[in-house]
């Protein structure tokens, strides 16, 4: 079995895993990962629990199908964009989650609350400026957000997490949707005070040692 094979295989077992976990409904959301010279990229309008590794599309990096017979995810261009920025990036996963959800309908970033925010994600989730799906203006405000984060919220859209691998994507788009409801939660209470400038800078080298591993 070739690289690209086993990769559509196991872009389809965590596409399965994000219905599962409730991060998507139906044929929402969508997924990718760096292959050879460019993507393998989850197909438009498939539900995932039908989706099988043929369904899988390969892309060069302009975009371009290389394989597959589907059109590929509406998003495309957002994935590439963020492949092309950020070479420590190996797989990305965009999520429709609940909490995640209502705090981009808010048009609001998180600050790092919790430790795990700065260890896993970089620290602060900011949320993209909107722009229609599937647009180049939406691309360019998910990179320009993302920087050198693991993860961003899109405004009045959803979530975006990214990793080395599609495992630590997946992980981390279960952390954003945590981290967004726990966020809300303070909200009921009171007002969530952000982590202290040097236990941030101390995490923020945890960040980075994990990244490069």
């Amino acid at each position: 079995m070739s690289e690209v094979e086993k990769l559509k295989e196991e872009i389809v077992k965590y596409a399965r895993l994000i219905a599962e976990n409730k991060l998507v409904i139906g044929t929402s959301g969508n997924i990718s990962a760096r292959v050879n010279e460019g993507i393998a990229i989850t197909p438009t309008s498939v539900d995932y629990s039908l989706m099988e590794p043929d369904d899988v599309l390969a892309l060069d990096m302009d975009g371009e199908v290389v394989s597959g017979e589907r059109n590929p995810s509406i998003e495309k261009m957002m994935h590439l964009g963020i492949y092309r920025k950020r070479e420590d990036v190996k797989a990305v996963i965009h999520t429709h989650s609940k909490y995640a959800s209502a705090v981009a309908a808010l048009e609001i970033s998180i600050p790092p609350i919790l430790d795990e925010m700065v260890n896993y994600l970089g620290g602060e989730i900011k949320t993209a400026k909107y722009s229609m799906p599937g647009s180049s203006e939406l691309a360019e405000n998910v990179v320009g957000a993302l920087e050198d984060r693991n993860g961003v919220l899109l405004s009045h859209h959803g979530a975006l997490a990214c990793g080395k691998d599609l495992k630590t994507a997946f992980e981390n788009s279960l952390r954003i949707e945590r981290i967004s409801e726990i966020y809300v939660i303070a909200h009921i209470v009171g007002k969530p005070g952000s982590l202290p400038e040097e236990a941030i800078e101390l995490e923020r080298d945890i960040f980075e040692i994990l990244k490069s591993r």
